[in-house]
């Protein structure tokens, strides 16, 4: 569906009724989308449910989609993390962009979390 805006918000809008704990996805859809105000909704919403490990690592993607390092690094840096934060650096689907993993202090994250395979 690259290329399809409109065809991947209606998948996730049903993936989102299926899965409700998804939500921060369809935010990274609207994000990429270019409907930055529809994915800041969804963020608010989500931080608002008093967030668990994996909607802060989804916000933490959320945010970094909307370009906002600041705010993708908070979530990153949340305790307690999520198992699979550390594939944020690598995962083509649902990674961070560029801007937040260049950012030193998401560096120095990855780093204290000691993986064998990261070199920054």
């Amino acid at each position: 569906m690259e290329g399809d805006d409109e065809a991947a918000i209606a998948t996730h809008e049903r993936m989102v009724a299926l899965y409700p704990w998804l939500r921060w996805l369809l935010g990274v859809t609207y994000a990429r989308a270019d409907r930055a105000e529809e994915a800041r909704r969804i963020a608010r919403e989500v931080e608002m449910n008093g967030p668990n490990a994996l909607d802060a690592m989804g916000l933490a993607v959320l945010y970094g989609a909307l370009g906002d390092v600041d705010a993708s690094h908070r979530w990153a840096t949340h305790e307690p993390n999520h198992a699979w934060l550390p594939a944020l650096p690598i995962d083509p689907i649902v990674g961070v962009p560029r801007e937040v993993l260049e950012d030193s202090r998401f560096d120095e994250f990855m780093a204290r979390l000691d993986l064998p395979w990261w070199e920054g």
